[in-house]
């Protein structure tokens, strides 16, 4: 049946509703894993086992530089011209501690196998081996613009590391790597260590590509509704069938378990301003060998759950009793060949190490005793299992993750057909319970377990100021050490480089990327069809689509009458539902009641933009759920006792969940500084974005900062009682269901059951005027990089959105922001765009520039005055902007976009005519937006978060200067 490859297993995969088989290519014994079933998001991935030799980041700037130019498709940068003229659903490459992968996903069957040449051209016959340039501007280089000039380091993951390595978090989980697997390839950087990075050579990183990326190595993976044999031949013709076998030793070899415990000492870097006092991570670390069934590893995931996340989670409560630390989390990472399970004590104090670690065994070995509570784990499992059966990866192909997961054996070797027993193993997980499975576990792998590290990262405001005063003494010598020829050789190189990336690819090379053409998409915007009623004051909206026996559904309770100035509390409000004592329950057993009942009960608030008008936005706290249909009355009973019968009086308990968000979102600010930037910029002039930022941003997080002791929860408990009591009624309350024809009524009765229990008064939205104020702030962290935001309105400017502002959003951030923020700025990422509530954006993304990258937006608009395409260059851009607008989505997307458009004032007819726009945009329609974005750019809306030390240096462009945290 598969003509040059060898059927090793193939059997049905209930789970995945399709037919696996695993094969080997007879030439080269390259590993193929086909699954064929009836999903049209169709997904290729071709997956090598890289394991680093070093911190240098080999792996990660390999896994850049292959998609710059191969073979067959010589252009500089055929990654991007895919996203620029592309119908994929997903197009990327990952680097993780042992293994690089470049997946695709397309519904269009041309398109899918235009993605697959041009990846598998990528990783076999890269450009890397002619153009040394490749590895300067994605990984490294020296740069020298003049003779009296400092020479520095600059490239793509160079900066993308040192923004990495300016989250405590990432420091932390790098560390416990290095700890765990010493001289070992986990323990070093497959990412890169930002201060070894620029040690590594162009001799070794081509040795790496040569040694890894061959036939011998891959392990390659198709999905989806696809003729498999027509797709396994070509891959053998035009690709494995040129390769011959070769004994690639990259198998990774067991780490030994310790002897004895390990402790040891890191650092991480704070800025200057910061206490060092309760800044301490604390982390206890055990590694031990892939479980040998995947009811084990399954069990082990459920365990990490009911210890350290869960409400009322053992592990996590004893921990918090001990008052050490701000935060309790945990980590169980199963990708690897030998899995890590971390506890971690976030801004604790290194004297608390012992109490940490002692509270830790004794809390263990009591429930390795005593068992876990059976509800609490039926609970568990049920959370477990209906996340496992809806599979809703949110806008990641279902196809893109079934491959990752299926690496969790396949690449040590193992039956990849085992990690999709999902029956078998949920089975086998529900009978362990009654032989005390789960205390078995917490024996073999956590207690009984010689391989453990315990290990403190703790802070210090000198770190990030000594490393780079090393790397300038380092750079300095290293230019006083060069002759004036030498230097001016590098001046060359220096602009050689900048010449190299400024030159236009061909259009000979640039036609070498395959295409689709207009008549490949459709002309017809998707209809999505809702119906709206209202029955005794409620709007009742209701979605209809095949969900496969679920029900989701959304209560969104209007709080337009709630004053802005307590708005932070009436979101610190939402958050705590569901997670605190109700009338009849406890927080913990109403955690297990959810988890029992439904697939989730969830509390938030959410602003919705409204079409064309920045001065208006729709304010709700939501509060969400999804359930089996024959589970909606247990989960509304619930939604009715956290709305009605929350209690707000165990201050401890609210003081342990502030200090929890305090944390995260602190995380968040590190992590995603580029959208909590560009968020607060939009505040100065955006309603919704106002809203956004008290409720979510940097301005709540300021308010939970203050949050600071439990005396203060208890002067907060009156106005949260107060909150919930206004809002939790009947006035303006939406309620949208999306689900099956068959369930919409039944579901709707039964809420309306509950709704009329609810204070059916009318109540008056707030007559306050919110004003806006230009702050343009810069933010102060210890990062080592920066977030560049700058915003506007063009309501303001006479403008109302259309389709061709979508085509120049994906022109901006695909070809001028990619060009100059990322590929000569040497960010790891540049974006810029419009929204339909009136908002211009650009953006940067680990940016190691902050006044250079403001130049280039100012130059933007000449840019967009000069943009001259031709037919195929226009046609390219309109198809990658249909792209964006047709990604497939999940029944749970399908009524989340009915909502959407119903709060934002968005018709079927508007997205016709934005579709009709994008068609039929030309070069011309492209240039007069030149005129409406310098008038953005003039309106001065800019935000930073960044280094401590460049953001004080540029400060004379900022209105205000301060540090991001307080404390």
């Amino acid at each position: 049946m598969y003509k040059n490859y060898e059927v090793v297993k193939e059997a049905y995969i209930k789970a995945l509703n399709g037919t696996g088989t695993l094969l080997k290519h007879s030439k080269t014994g390259a590993r193929v894993f086909v699954i064929k079933n009836d999903d049209n998001n169709k997904v290729f991935n071709v997956v090598f086992r890289t394991p680093p030799k070093d911190d240098t980041g080999l792996p990660h700037i390999l896994e850049h530089s292959v998609l710059c130019g191969s073979r067959k498709f010589p252009l500089k940068d055929p990654f991007v011209e895919l996203a620029k003229g592309s119908m994929n659903t997903f197009l990327n490459a990952m680097t993780y501690p042992d293994k690089t992968m470049y997946p695709v996903a397309s519904c269009n069957d041309k398109d899918f196998d235009n993605l697959m040449d041009v990846y598998l051209d990528a990783v076999f016959y890269p450009n890397i081996y002619k153009e040394p340039r490749i590895l300067m501007q994605e990984g490294w280089h020296y740069e020298l613009d003049s003779m009296d000039g400092d020479i520095i380091y600059n490239g793509v993951v160079y900066n993308e590391m040192k923004g990495a390595s300016s989250s405590p978090e990432q420091v932390l989980f790098r560390q416990i790597q290095a700890v765990m697997f010493p001289e070992h390839p986990y323990g070093y950087d497959s990412g890169g260590d930002p201060y070894a990075i620029p040690s590594l050579t162009l001799d070794d990183f081509k040795a790496f590509h040569s040694d890894y990326y061959h036939p011998s190595n891959s392990f390659i993976y198709l999905y989806g509704d696809m003729d498999m044999e027509k797709k396994l031949a070509w891959l053998d013709e035009a690709y494995l069938g040129a390769f011959d076998k070769r004994d690639i030793d990259s198998t990774l070899v067991t780490m030994p378990a310790f002897g004895e415990r390990q402790y040891e000492k890191k650092k991480y870097a704070v800025s200057s301003d910061t206490s060092l006092d309760k800044k301490t991570y604390l982390s206890y670390n055990v590694a031990f060998d892939q479980p040998d069934s995947h009811c084990a590893a399954l069990g082990l995931e459920i365990l990490e759950y009911l210890l350290l996340e869960a409400p009322g989670a053992p592990l996590k409560e004893a921990l918090q009793d001990l008052g050490i630390a701000e935060d309790i989390f945990g980590s169980y990472d199963s990708g690897l060949n030998q899995p890590i399970f971390s506890i971690v004590a976030k801004n604790a104090n290194p004297e608390d190490e012992a109490i940490f670690v002692e509270t830790i065994e004794k809390t263990l070995a009591k429930v390795a005793e005593e068992g876990i509570d059976r509800r609490k784990i039926e609970a568990a499992i049920n959370n477990f299992e209906f996340k496992t059966r809806e599979a809703d990866f949110g806008q990641y192909p279902k196809g893109i993750i079934y491959s990752i997961k299926a690496l969790d054996t396949w690449l040590y070797d193992r039956d990849p057909f085992t990690v999709f027993e999902y029956d078998e193993a949920f089975d086998e997980i529900r009978k362990g319970v009654e032989n005390g499975c789960f205390q078995g576990l917490i024996k073999a792998y956590l207690l009984d377990n010689s391989h453990c590290a315990v290990l403190q990262l703790v802070p210090d405001c000198q770190l990030l100021e000594a490393k780079e005063e090393e790397i300038k003494v380092k750079l300095a010598e290293y230019k006083a050490s060069l002759s004036e020829e030498d230097k001016e050789a590098l001046i060359a190189t220096t602009k050689d480089l900048k010449l190299f990336q400024e030159t236009p690819d061909s259009p000979e090379d640039v036609a070498t990327i395959p295409m689709l053409s207009k008549e490949d998409i459709s002309s017809k915007a998707k209809r999505v069809m809702y119906d709206v009623v209202e029955e005794d004051g409620v709007k009742y909206l209701s979605h209809l689509t095949f969900t496969n026996h679920i029900v989701y559904s959304k209560l969104l309770f209007d709080f337009s009458h709630v004053a802005f100035e307590e708005l932070s509390k009436l979101s610190l409000m939402a958050k705590l539902l569901t997670k605190i004592d109700t009338e009849r329950y406890s927080y913990s057993s109403l955690s297990d009641e959810i988890n029992i009942h439904t697939g989730g009960i969830s509390v938030r608030t959410n602003i919705y933009g409204v079409n064309n008008k920045p001065d208006e936005c729709q304010a709700r706290v939501e509060v969400k759920f999804k359930s089996f249909g024959n589970k909606v009355t247990e989960a509304v009973n619930l939604i009715e006792e956290i709305v009605s019968g929350s209690k707000f009086g165990d201050v401890k308990r609210i003081y342990d969940l502030i200090s929890e968000m305090r944390s995260r979102q602190s995380m968040s600010l590190i992590g995603s500084g580029h959208q909590a930037a560009m968020n607060r910029a939009m505040s100065y002039h955006n309603l919704p974005a106002k809203y956004r930022d008290v409720m979510e941003g940097i301005s709540f997080y300021r308010f939970i900062e203050g949050i600071d002791s439990q005396e203060k929860v208890a002067m907060l408990v009156d106005d949260l009682k107060d909150l919930a009591k206004r809002v939790f009624t009947r006035s303006e309350l939406i309620v949208m269901i999306n689900s099956d024809e068959s369930m919409v009524e039944t579901t709707k009765k039964t809420i309306k059951n509950f709704t009329m229990k609810l204070d059916g008064a009318v109540v008056e939205d707030s007559e306050e005027s919110i004003t806006f104020e230009v702050k343009n702030e810069g933010f102060k962290s210890s990062s080592k990089v920066q977030f560049n935001a700058l915003t506007g309105d063009y309501v303001a400017e006479g403008y109302t959105y259309n389709g061709a502002m979508r085509v120049l959003q994906t022109i901006m951030s695909l070809d001028y922001m990619w060009t100059e923020v990322r590929v000569k700025g040497g960010a790891y990422g540049g974006f810029g765009g419009f929204r339909r509530s009136g908002v211009f954006y650009l953006g940067s993304y680990r940016d190691p520039n902050l006044i250079k990258t403001y130049e280039i937006y100012k130059q933007l608009p000449d840019y967009i005055r000069n943009i001259k395409l031709d037919d195929r260059e226009m046609t390219k851009y309109i198809i990658g902007t249909i792209s964006q607008l047709d990604t497939p989505m999940t029944p749970s997307m399908k009524g989340e976009k009915a909502l959407n458009m119903y709060m934002s004032k968005i018709t079927n007819n508007d997205y016709q005519n934005e579709r009709d726009e994008i068609l039929e945009c030309t070069s011309k329609d492209l240039n007069a937006l030149a005129v409406l974005v310098e008038k953005l750019i003039a309106q001065d809306n800019i935000c930073v978060i960044g280094n401590e030390g460049v953001v004080e240096k540029e400060k004379a462009i900022l209105g205000e200067v301060k540090p991001l945290f307080n404390v």
